[in-house]
């Protein structure tokens, strides 16, 4: 049983079922480094609005590389309820 188990928890431990790739993100970290962090969050809402209008794979992926971006630029933090529930939303929508 362990070894059927193996598998998928390294597959999850590295990230390998991700849709966005590292080059999505490095190129969002470029252009959320020139912005505020007002410029950040109305952004963060915009892609938000987008997905919610229509959660396409485009819409989904470009969100979670906006987002990934943001929070690894500290731009949006982590205790900011209203950007997590955001996220929680746009992840329970692109399932």
């Amino acid at each position: 049983m362990k070894k059927y188990l193996l598998i998928p928890i390294l597959m999850l431990s590295f990230n390998a079922f991700a849709e966005v790739t590292k080059d999505d993100v490095n190129a969002m970290r470029k252009e959320v480094k020139a912005m505020t962090k007002e410029e950040v969050t109305a952004k963060h809402i915009e892609l938000f609005e987008a997905v919610k209008a229509d959660p396409s794979e485009k819409n989904c992926d470009a969100f979670g590389a906006f987002d990934k971006a943001s929070l690894r630029e500290k731009k949006i933090d982590l205790m900011d309820m209203e950007a997590q529930k955001r996220g929680y939303d746009v992840s329970m929508a692109c399932l």
